[in-house]
């Protein structure tokens, strides 16, 4: 449960979730899919999928529930989506190729999952529900709002 919290407090300081100070509404919006493909592009798109990798492989390892895949598409898709809009507040782009390449990006951790961990059991042997990921992402995303920014700050000053 540890390297899941840990993945998704990473996860959302790499997208950059801003202090709660900085948020500020500025959608800039591409909901038409691979519009601006060029070969330079594939890179970012890479690091898209990859950084989703993570979520699909740890999902099955943890929960029972997630062995099967399209409750780990789901939560995939979902996570996805909420990076996405929040992207909305964060003087980012809100893209449709990050969802389509983000959800790949579970799925290759997710047939990785069936690959390495095979038939082991799960680490939580009971099913989860979707409320508890629900939760989990929000308090991750609230620590980060509400909390990492303010403690940097106040480390920062008392180092100086």
């Amino acid at each position: 449960m540890v390297l899941l919290t840990v993945y998704l407090s990473v996860l959302y300081v790499v997208i950059g979730v801003p202090d709660w100070r900085y948020i500020t509404w500025d959608p800039t919006v591409n909901l038409v899919p691979f519009q601006d493909f060029t070969p330079e592009n594939l890179r970012g798109m890479a690091l898209n999928a990859a950084m989703f990798a993570p979520l699909g492989f740890l999902l099955p390892a943890y929960f029972d529930r997630y062995r099967s895949f399209v409750p780990t598409l789901d939560a995939g898709i979902l996570t996805s989506l909420t990076v996405e809009l929040i992207q909305l507040f964060t003087f980012r782009a809100t893209d449709a190729d990050d969802l389509i390449m983000n959800t790949l990006g579970v799925i290759v951790g997710f047939l990785l999952s069936k690959l390495i961990l095979g038939h082991r059991p799960a680490v939580y042997r009971g099913k989860s529900d979707w409320a508890w990921l629900l939760g989990l992402n929000g308090m991750v995303i609230l620590v980060t709002v509400f909390v990492r920014y303010p403690l940097a700050e106040t480390l920062q000053k008392m180092v100086r």
